[in-house]
Order: C-alpha cells, then sequence, then structure tokens
C-alpha cells in the first residue's frame, strides 16, 4: 500500500495568500495522510507478528529479525547483573556473586570504573577473572619447592633467614648472643615468576662448643628462587655479641620486584649482661651471658644468655631468633632457622 504524498507546507517567505493556500491544502490533507500511514502501519505490524512467529518456531530469532538483538540481549544481560551497578569493584576486596561481580556462564567479571546505573562497557567498565580462583597463602617452615597457583596475577614473598649461634667462653664474662635472621619482603608481578620456584630456607647458625671460648656460626640465608635473599645473622663474638647478616637497608636489581613492604634489619645480639636486640620482623637477637634474650613482635625472639657453669646458653626460637650466650663453658645457644611465606592473589 503507497501513502499519498502531502503537499509542500507554507513557508515563512510566502506571501500572506500564498501561505494561507498552502496551508489549507498542508492541513486538508492531513487526515488522508493518516489513514494510509495508520493502515500501512497495521500491514506492517500484521507482517512483523506473522515473521516473529516464524522466526521463534525457526530458531527463536525474531529479534534478530527485527534488528532487535542486540536490545534483547542488554536487557537479559542487566537483569541478570542489575545488583552490580553498586559502586565500582576495588582491588584487593572479596564480593558475592550478584554484589559488584556475576558469573556469565564462561567467566566471572567485574565492574571496575562505570558510574552506578550505567550499561558497562566490555574491557573498559568490566574485566574478566579467572573463575573460582582463591588468594593462597603458602607458609615454608623447611625448605621446600612454591608451584604458582593458575590465575594467580601477584605474589608477596617474605622471608626470614636463621638467625647466629651464640658463643663460648669457659670462664669469666664475655659469652655473647648471635645476631637475629633478616627479614626481606618484595611483591613480584606473577607472570615475572617461574611456574615453580626453589625456597631455601636458612638453618640457625650452631652455638660455639664448650671446652674452649668459641665464637657461634652465622645462620643461613632464606631464598626464593633467585629473586629474594634474606642474610643469617652473625654467630656471636665474645668480645662483642652477633651483629646482623646485613646492616645496610635490602636492595634488588631484580625487574620481577614490583614492591618492597616492611624489610626489617634484624636484631644484633648482646654481650656480657645485654639483652639481645628487639626487633618488629627480623629474629630477635640472643643475650649475653648474663642477659636475656631480646624480643621480635613477628617472629622468633633470641634466646637467653647462660651464666651457669656448664650450662647451654639458650636456643632462639624460630624463625631467624639468635642463640643466647654462655659464659660458663656450657656451650652457646643455637640460632634458629629460617621461614618463607609466599601469598598469592
Amino acid at each position: 500500500m503507497a501513502i499519498s504524498p502531502l503537499p509542500s507546507p507554507p513557508s515563512r517567505n510566502d506571501d500572506e495568500a500564498t501561505f494561507v493556500s498552502k496551508a489549507n491544502a498542508f492541513l486538508g490533507a492531513l487526515p488522508t495522510f493518516q489513514t494510509e500511514a495508520n493502515a500501512l502501519a497495521a500491514d506492517v505490524t500484521a507482517d512483523a507478528a506473522a515473521a516473529d512467529a516464524s522466526a521463534n518456531d525457526a530458531a527463536d530469532s525474531a529479534s534478530d529479525a527485527a534488528g532487535s538483538a542486540s536490545a534483547s540481549a542488554q536487557s537479559a544481560f542487566i537483569a541478570q547483573g542489575a545488583a552490580n551497578y553498586q559502586g565500582d569493584y576495588e582491588a584487593g576486596t572479596f564480593y558475592a556473586v550478584g554484589e559488584s561481580v556475576t558469573y556469565i556462564g564462561t567467566e566471572f567479571i567485574k565492574k571496575t570504573s562505570a558510574p552506578a546505573g550505567t550499561t558497562p562497557v566490555d574491557g573498559a567498565d568490566w574485566l574478566g577473572i579467572v573463575a573460582g580462583f582463591v588468594p593462597t597463602i603458602e607458609v615454608f617452615s623447611t625448605s621446600g619447592t612454591w608451584t604458582k597457583p593458575a590465575g594467580c596475577t601477584l605474589v608477596y614473598v617474605e622471608a626470614v633467614a636463621g638467625g647466629g649461634g651464640g658463643s663460648n667462653y669457659t670462664s669469666g664474662t664475655d659469652g655473647a648472643g648471635g645476631a637475629g635472621g633478616e627479614y626481606v619482603d618484595y611483591i613480584f608481578n606473577a607472570d615475572d615468576l617461574g611456574d615453580s620456584e626453589v625456597v631455601t630456607n636458612g638453618a640457625g647458625g650452631a652455638g660455639g662448643a664448650s671446652g674452649s671460648d668459641t665464637n657461634g656460626s652465622q645462620g643461613g640465608s632464606t631464598t626464593f628462587g633467585a629473586h629474594l635473599t634474606a642474610i643469617g645473622g652473625r654467630g656471636g663474638l665474645n668480645a662483642t655479641g652477633g651483629t646482623p647478616g646485613r646492616v645496610a637497608s635490602v636492595a634488588t636489581s631484580d625487574t620481577a620486584v614490583l614492591e618492597q613492604i616492611l624489610h626489617s634489619n634484624a636484631a644484633p645480639g648482646g654481650n656480657n649482661i645485654r639483652a639481645g636486640g628487639a626487633t618488629v620482623n627480623g629474629g630477635g637477637g640472643g643475650g649475653g651471658a648474663r642477659g636475656t634474650g631480646g624480643p621480635s613482635a613477628c617472629h622468633g625472639d633470641g634466646g637467653d644468655g647462660n651464666n651457669t657453669a656448664s650450662t647451654k646458653g639458650g636456643n632462639g626460637a624460630a624463625p631467624g631468633g639468635g642463640g643466647g650466650g654462655s659464659s660458663n663453658d656450657g656451650g652457646g645457644g643455637d640460632g634458629g632457622d629460617g621461614w618463607c611465606r609466599v601469598t598469592c592473589w
């Protein structure tokens, strides 16, 4: 069915008589135009309904035939994830499905930046995250191998080295404690690490043996592959207490390192009546023969010194505590072994 064309509408440039004539002709033709347009619309609606029914029978694709598949899919998506438009996703925060994370059948997606209530733009406002990935924490109290979890993005490694052993002094007051093991931590991009990395926990240094004036041994280093090293505390010396294995701020040239958080030099050992040094993250220093072991807020305390005949100085606690000194031939205390913790998310 064809629609009769409307006559030319009046123009402001027409003279009065022409303007009135055109306006009357235009208005007079409108009822016919409306009738014909309504009839055409009815025909189109009927045709669309028939096409819709046919498409539903074929593949439920009437919306595609009418050019509305995109709108239908968008509506279904919004209905599924309407609750997701409740503010931006915050990294490190866990969300339940239906809050700021939804599952679309193949992967979880999270909202990142679009204002609440807006339609997300794939790749800009939403990003895919691995389905079912849960952050992992693995603690190595002994040496072992770390295996990178699938889907891991960042890796945070903390390490404490072995504490130094306390010294032995056969008689007098000079027995000295060993230093605590160093604490080092780094954040890595998971992609910059191997599929697995060897973790080596440094052993605590042995205390000086009885029978002679003997210094304690240095604790072993704790390593995470070739990417991180925490250095062991030095053993107690009879003239002075053990010093930390690294006295300057730790640095690294490893390009995989993103950030260093809390590196802490370990505490020194005490001498004679001095207590071992205190620390927050490294191992506490072992006490001098007449002193107490130093505390560590987060890791191993230093062992107490001992001045009783033939009595060994106190061992440092794991991880990383320095051994206590002995000044009456009991033997120096042993340092605490190292430790490593790997957190992935």
